[in-house]
């Protein structure tokens, strides 16, 4: 074991001198990794897709390991980041469609047809806390981005985010229980 990984070290050493090499490197180490991916991965088809993902992040990111430590190590690292990088994305694409169907109501209260919607969305906004209804009105009525909230609040943008995530998500309810 001790003479495989010194080989692995001395094949990503070169690999760093010599870009020819990175190839015959991925190969070394992609079983190591398919494992790994296809045991944390929550599907085959998942695990394809963020095993594609590591092998192109670990030779973009190549010049990054210092050798101090075990190559394999490093690519375990660069591989975790990009299996929660996956399923972060995946969930940000659900929380778009969501905004997708947020801003499709507040699209429908614009036509003039749609006075019971308008009514609703008006006691929706009413019935939730300030807070939520602030940052909701910033973002979709006066078309200002995340950063620029965060600016105007004085807090992070991350903090932004999860306030719009839980007034969104606390609208949706609202909006349930109006329409039953």
């Amino acid at each position: 074991m001790v003479d495989k990984q010194l080989s692995l070290n001395d094949l990503a050493r070169e690999a760093q001198k010599n870009p020819a090499k990175v190839n015959l490197l991925l190969q070394a180490i992609e079983p190591k990794l398919k494992k790994f991916v296809l045991f944390k991965s929550r599907s085959f088809e998942d695990g394809q897709d963020i095993l594609q993902e590591s092998l192109l992040s670990i030779s973009e990111s190549l010049l990054l390991w210092t050798g101090r430590g075990s190559f394999l190590s490093f690519a375990y690292a660069v591989t975790r980041h990009e299996i929660s990088d996956f399923y972060i994305k995946r969930r940000w694409q659900k929380i778009i469609l969501s905004l997708k169907s947020v801003s499709n109501l507040i699209e429908s209260v614009k036509q003039p047809y749609m006075v019971e919607t308008k009514i609703m969305v008006k006691q929706l906004l009413r019935l939730l806390p300030l807070r939520y209804r602030l940052v909701l009105k910033l973002k979709y009525n006066y078309g200002f981005s995340v950063k620029e909230i965060a600016k105007l609040t004085r807090t992070t943008p991350k903090a932004i985010e999860s306030l719009l995530f839980r007034a969104r998500k606390k609208s949706r309810l609202i909006y349930a229980k109006l329409s039953s």
